[in-house]
């Protein structure tokens, strides 16, 4: 069953072994980034149901479907392609990896249950 500590599991951990893995590989060392964007990733694994509160059993609309995910994906390949000029802006493109990644992995588990996820809710 997909619920909140589901979220907040799924998302720190797929966070954190991405980016353990991504760091390794480029750098051949592991900092403490990885465990601050896991960290992140917890804290945001249910914004999905903040914007659409799960009140009932079909709340799973726009921010829950599957062209929502396709425009954090898309944000999420700009914002890795963002080449950085300072510190902040690093920070700002790893916060925003992690959250990104945060939301897909919560939308990725909640595919996994019965109701699934619309393809752009009822628009």
């Amino acid at each position: 069953m997909s619920n909140g500590a589901t979220h907040i599991a799924a998302s720190g951990l797929g966070v954190l072994a991405f980016t353990v893995t991504q760091e390794y590989l480029e750098n051949g060392e592991v900092s403490w980034k990885p465990l601050a964007l896991a960290g992140l990733a917890a804290k945001t694994a249910k914004l999905p149901d903040i914007l659409e509160p799960a009140l009932h059993p079909n709340h799973r609309q726009f921010f829950h479907s599957l062209g929502f995910a396709g425009l954090v994906g898309y944000g999420m390949y700009e914002l890795y392609k963002w080449e950085t000029e300072d510190d902040l802006e690093k920070v700002l493109r790893l916060a925003g990896l992690a959250i990104g990644g945060s939301y897909l992995i919560h939308l990725f588990c909640d595919s996994t249950t019965p109701k699934g996820l619309p393809v752009l809710g009822n628009l």
